[in-house]
Formats: C-alpha cells, structure tokens, sequence
C-alpha cells in the first residue's frame, strides 16, 4: 500500500510540472504579443511625429506682421493730404518653451530677450527701433501706387522679427498720428491690437529637435476702445498647437477679441488687423432767391464766405455757375476754378449771385467752420441753412432776419458736422411795392392823411356855396 501511495505522488507532481510548464508558456506568449503590440504603437506614434512637419517645412524663425492702414471717404476721391501714417509697436511679454497649458507657460522671459524688428527704410515705410519700442510709419500714403478704390485706400508695410528660441512672444501696436497730425474730419484708431507669435523648435523626421526654431502660428487680438486692461495669455488661444482657434470671421472693426490668425501655408505671416481710418467730408452749397413783386431778377448780390479749420494748404474744388469776385485770405486759380486755404487752413472769398445762381464749396472737412454774409442792397434778405441726411434738416432759419432792406446779413459761425452730407444755405432777397414808401403803415398814413384833405376841401366848398352872398 505504501508503494502505490508514493507511486501517485510522484505521478501527481508530474502533473503540476506539465501544467505550470503551460501556463509559463502561455505567459511568455502573451508577454510577447505585448511587447510587439507595443512596438507597433510606439512605431505609429514615430511615424504620426514624423509626419506632421507641414508647418515647419512651410516657415522659418521670422515673423512678418504685415501692418496696414486703411482709410475710408464718404465722398469719392475725397482723400486728406496725408503722407503717413505712424504706429508704436511694444513688446509686451514672452515665455521660453511655451506651450498650450496655462500650468506650463514656461520661463518668462525678460523684455531684452524678447526680439525687436531690425531697422529699415524704403520709400513707403521706415522702422526705428528704441528699447522696448518701435516707430513704425506706413510712408506714401498718397502716392499712385497705393491701393484706391475711390473711396477706400490701402497699404500694408512689413514688419519682420527674428527669433532663436521657442517660446510664446506678445506684441501691441497702436497708431500714434499721421503726417500732418490731427487732421480736420479725421478719426483716428484708438484701439490697441496685440499680436501673438509662436515660435516651435525644429524636428527631424523622427521627432527628435534639432537646431532653429520656425514660427508655428501667428494671432491677432484688438482691445476695446478705451481700454488698457486686456492682455492675451496662453488660455486665450486655445489649441495654438494645431491652431485650431477659433477666428473671427470677418476682419473688420465690428469684430472685437480675434481679429485675425496666420494660415497652415503660410504661419510666419500675419496680416495684422488693419488700423482704420475715415474721412468725413460734405459739400457746401450757397444759393440765392429772388422774390417779390419788385425782385430784380437782373441784380448781382454780394456774398462773402469765411471758411476756417480747414486742411493746411489745402485746395478745394469749387462748382457753380459763376466764378469768385475776389479773395482776401487764400488764393483762387481760376484755370481750375479750385481755392487754396493759407498755411492756418483759412480761406475768405466774395461771390456775386443773381437769382437762381449758385456756388459750391466742395469736401469741407467735417468740424470745419463757415460764415455766409450777404452785403447791404435795396432787397430784404434772409437765409435759411439745411443738411442733407442730418438728424435735423434745418438747421437753422433766419427768414425774417431783417425787415427792410439796406441791411448786412451773415450767418452764425456754422460747423460741418460728421453726420450731415451736402449743407445748403439758401438765401432770399426780396421787394414789393410796400417797400417803396418804407413800410406799409406809413403808406396807410398817407393815405388817411390824403383822405382827411379831400373831405375838408369838400366842406370847405359846400359851406362856401351854402353861405349867403354879401352884398
């Protein structure tokens, strides 16, 4: 009996040895089918990195922000005599190797770190670079190679920037003046824009980093009018990596926040929003009626207008049907029937109009200033002033400004307001019969006074034939 017992326990722990044998084979097996599905994975994700080099093949480490200007009229070739344009371009802030998470912006960079654009000067643009700041003016503005519809004028200039590390890189650019400055009917750009760049590392077809950096995507951001507070951090471009960001979508004014984001063809590039610009101009017309049963229809009245803020040396076209009589303040080139304001954007002229005749003043600026006097005649004048497209269409009456005639009548000191198209002054001159005598109650006088004769002459003679002759 014992014999057998050992006998089954050596055939039992056979038994175990085969099993565990299995499992370890099986374990081994698995181990492997592990291991080389791991090695597939870990070869797709190579090949995925390898791949993906479209932005880096398509760029380099500079950045070009093409700053613009565009200036809009309301009248067609009614452009200011602005020469440039001038813009502050500020570097704000960066972070060395940075990438989309807010938790791992990485080191911030000093502001010296931080690349400025090279100085540079063609005849449509310069760049003067000085510490933290850069001058950048959009030159040319009125030359015949800039882009002009009419009403719209356009011009881009390059700003290029190169860098050597990567990083996250913001900018700020504001429009500083024009030359000449604070032009009359000009707005000006008072917003602030910021531009964000950033700037990879380059890779071999492995992954693997190797020397320079290439730009990955450039944004564009505008700040509201007024305020200063906002600055773009990492959060606020969500997935820069595969710039998936959501644009606005279109590039105009209206659109606050993102305003504009470079392509995957070209991401070194950035259009950055445009600086806008308008130009309010309106058309001054003077016109004269004759009225009345005694208006002469033949008579030249005499009106002298006063211009002031005005463009500097400015020539504007005049329209009508009579030229100038004479001008104090300005010149007149009758050739081209056109007046230029003096060096403080003045011009004093006098016009003689008949009835019916008219005169225009052509794209006064908006805010400029007018004064229309007629000179003393035997008619009784008054005016009226309306605008076209103006919230108010009189803007104002003067109709029974003077009784009689003999009299000086001038307008106040008018502005040219933004909201207004074409303003006409509309005067009237007018003479009747009443006006012979002065005024119709001295007529009536006369008459009651003629009255009174003829009924004491007629007494006079009755009482005479009445009375008794005297003999």
């Amino acid at each position: 009996m014992v014999i057998r017992e050992n006998e089954k326990g050596k055939v039992n722990e056979m038994m175990k040895m085969k099993l565990d044998r299995k499992l370890y084979n099986s374990a081994s097996i698995l181990l492997e089918i592990v291991l080389v599905i791991s090695m597939i994975l870990a070869g797709a994700e190579n090949a995925s990195a390898a791949v993906d080099l479209t932005r880096q093949n398509a760029s380099d480490g500079t950045a070009t922000i093409k700053m613009g200007k565009t200036l809009t009229v309301n009248q067609s070739g009614s452009f200011p005599d602005i020469t440039d344009f001038n813009y502050t371009l500020e570097r704000v802030s960066g972070w060395a190797n940075a990438n989309t998470s807010a938790s791992s912006s990485g080191q911030t960079l000093a502001k010296t770190d931080i690349p400025m654009p090279a100085a540079s000067s063609t005849a449509s643009h310069s760049i003067t670079v000085s510490g933290d700041t850069a001058d950048v003016s959009i030159g040319n503005f009125s030359g015949s190679d800039v882009s002009d519809t009419g009403t719209v004028k356009n011009r881009f200039t390059d700003v290029p920037i190169t860098f050597s590390e990567a990083g996250y890189y913001l900018y700020k650019v504001t429009e500083s003046s024009s030359t000449p400055a604070s032009v009359p009917g000009v707005s000006y750009d008072d917003h602030e824009y910021f531009v964000c760049v950033y700037v990879c590392n380059n890779m071999d077809a492995d992954g693997n980093t190797i020397d320079g950096v290439y730009v990955h995507s450039m944004t564009a951001y505008r700040n509201e009018s007024g305020s200063s507070t906002y600055k773009p951090v990492l959060t606020d471009i969500a997935y820069v990596g595969d710039n998936s960001g959501t644009a606005a979508s279109d590039n105009n004014e209206s659109n606050l926040g993102k305003v504009g984001i470079s392509s995957a063809d070209s991401p070194n590039i950035l259009k950055a929003d445009n600086m806008w610009n308008t130009f309010t101009t309106s058309d001054l017309v003077i016109t004269n009626n004759v009225q009345g049963t005694l208006g002469d229809r033949s008579k030249e009245f005499e009106f002298t207008v006063t211009l002031s803020g005005l463009e500097n040396s400015k020539a504007y076209q005049l329209a009508g049907d009579v030229e100038l009589d004479s001008i104090t303040t300005g010149t007149y080139d009758q050739a081209t029937d056109m007046i230029t304001t003096d060096a403080a954007g003045q011009a004093v002229f006098t016009v003689k109009l008949r009835d019916d005749e008219q005169i225009t003043v052509e794209a006064l600026n908006a805010t400029s200033q007018y004064i229309v006097s007629e000179a003393a005649s035997d008619h009784i004048p008054s005016y009226s002033i309306t605008a076209e497209g103006g919230s108010s269409a009189v803007i104002a009456n003067a109709a029974d400004a003077r009784s009689t005639g003999q009299q000086v009548l001038a307008t106040s000191q008018e502005t040219v307001d933004a909201g207004d198209s074409n303003q006409t002054v509309a005067f009237q001159n007018s003479r009747d019969l009443a006006t012979l005598t002065g005024t119709r109650t001295s007529m009536l006088a006369l008459m009651v006074m003629l009255a009174v004769f003829v009924a004491a002459a007629a007494v006079y003679l009755f009482t005479r034939k009445s009375a008794p002759d005297e003999e």
